[in-house]
């Protein structure tokens, strides 16, 4: 009887492989020959699932956004119930290692892959169709845990978000260290309430649209 194979789950087994090639080798040395003999993989079974290298790194793209977005969703239900604290577990797990690696090999991971995904115009609408849904969710977790209106969630959003984007580039950069990004996550959650920030309705509404 042959065996059945879960799809699903070799290509999962492959993207891990991946994410660990790339945390310890860097992007540009995360090639398929690496990728077999670091999983054991045999050249045919990676062709199998992708054309090349290329299509397989924009699978692993997907894979890790998936990922996030999941995590974010889980967090977001239990918002109603524990408002603050539960945002706080939003805005870090769009931090260095709130993908739940150290956040020094999240920021090796998630850099290397942002920048292969900037690579070619074709990879960068991918990466902005997987950057999208995560700026929505940040929004509606922020106008869950505080009650305002979409529009200024969505502004508090872009402004948060952009801080997140900055936070990474420096802490890959070795220009903030694990207590100043915990310290970082505290002033991002304070942003986040509306409360904290000298802009109204109107203003966050006009940012948004801008």
């Amino acid at each position: 009887m042959p065996k059945i194979i879960n799809h699903d789950q070799r290509r999962e087994e492959i993207a891990n492989v991946v994410m660990k090639l790339i945390v310890e080798e860097g992007i540009k040395k995360t090639t398929v020959r690496g990728i077999c003999r670091r999983g054991g993989f045999s050249t045919g079974v990676i062709a199998h699932y992708f054309n090349d290298r290329e299509e397989l790194l924009a699978y692993v793209f997907e894979w890790h956004m998936g990922k996030i977005r999941k995590r974010l969703r889980t967090t977001m239900n239990q918002i109603q119930v524990s408002g603050e604290a539960q945002l706080e577990s939003v805005i870090k797990t769009l931090l260095p290692g709130g993908n739940g690696l150290d956040p020094g090999d999240d920021g090796q991971f998630s850099i290397g892959l942002w920048s292969f995904m900037s690579s070619t115009p074709e990879l960068e609408n991918k990466l902005r169709s997987g950057y999208k849904p995560l700026l929505s969710l940040l929004a509606e977790a922020i106008k869950l845990a505080n009650d305002i209106p979409r529009a200024e969630a969505k502004g508090l959003a872009a402004i948060i978000m952009s801080a997140i984007d900055g936070i990474w580039l420096h802490y890959n950069l070795n220009m903030i260290n694990d207590k100043q990004l915990r310290r970082m996550t505290r002033q991002l959650l304070g942003m986040a309430s509306p409360r904290d920030m000298d802009f109204t309705s109107h203003e966050m509404a006009g940012k948004s649209a801008g």
